[in-house]
């Protein structure tokens, strides 16, 4: 951990925003920032880049929730909220400093910076733990670690659940990695659509591939994206356009374990209506020409 110098503060912060290629995770329990703009516009540039944002604040304060909303961002409302932590997939702040332009003109905060990756882990199992888990209020969807978990027969029942739910995709189905983890693609999702489950840094991933040719690509994703609030009411979680007019993505972050090969038998029931939600959702809209 480095330390950092109250004038250094949030420029540090804005950097590690600024870095982001997949996630940024801001507990900030009081925020104001309407004329930082040196602040809002990093933070409008990483939702361009698609970079997922969650951002939690302190339950019952006037113009809290407005504030961030401002920004096309639904905080999530924690009570009693006090620490202030700032984090990307990489690195991370820990501070007395919330995102208040007060602050960062005439507060004397201090702050560390980590970079090392077991002391960054550890500070995402403290937000998974005292945050993630308080915003939930499902103590089931916290993996404690206390639990036995058999991850071939999870992973087994989640891939003959799909082929048994639906038989269209039984020969479509890929086992893959990434970076993070496990991934399954069923590649013949509807007409040259391709439906990824995978996990990521911080939540578990469902990525829509468009695979048309681009004119074709482009008037479907321009389509789907004047359905997007609509497709999210049904749901009940936002969907983040990709880049290059390819791709859909619902990010889900109140499961259990980002790895389904870990999941327990109800975790893994808690799962399955969300998907036949987005399969149901997906396969009444998407034209297929």
């Amino acid at each position: 951990m480095e330390l950092i110098k109250p004038a250094e503060i949030s420029g540090k912060i804005m950097t590690l925003i600024d870095d982001a290629s997949e996630l940024v995770v801001i507990v900030s329990p009081y925020n104001k920032f309407t004329n930082w703009t040196k602040l809002t516009k990093r933070i409008s540039e990483a939702l361009t880049r698609g970079v997922k944002i969650e951002w939690y604040i302190r339950a019952n304060v006037k113009d809290n929730y407005s504030e961030v909303l401002k920004l096309g961002i639904k905080p999530i409302e924690v009570e009693n909220l006090h620490c202030k932590i700032y984090m990307n997939e990489t690195s991370a702040v820990v501070t007395s400093m919330n995102l208040l332009e007060y602050s960062d003109s005439n507060s004397i905060d201090i702050g560390y910076q980590i970079i090392n990756k077991k002391d960054h882990d550890d500070l995402m199992e403290f937000v998974n733990l005292y945050i993630r888990k308080v915003k939930s209020k499902q103590k089931s969807l916290i993996n404690t670690g206390n639990e036995k978990r058999n991850s071939s027969n999870t992973q087994k029942n989640l891939i003959e659940w799909i082929k048994v739910s639906y038989p269209e995709y039984a020969n479509s189905i890929i086992e893959t990695t990434n970076k993070y983890g496990n991934c399954l693609e069923i590649s013949n999702f509807c007409s040259n659509y391709r439906l990824i489950i995978e996990q990521k840094y911080a939540y578990l991933r469902i990525d829509l591939r468009i695979g048309f040719e681009w004119n074709l690509r482009k008037r479907i994703y321009e389509e789907l994206e004047k359905k997007r609030m609509e497709l999210e009411r049904q749901i009940g979680i936002d969907i983040v356009s990709g880049n290059e007019m390819k791709r859909f993505k619902i990010d889900i972050t109140d499961l259990p374990s980002y790895n389904y090969t870990l999941w327990t038998s109800e975790e893994f029931e808690q799962f399955k209506p969300l998907f036949e939600k987005i399969v149901s959702m997906y396969t009444k809209i998407l034209p297929s020409n």
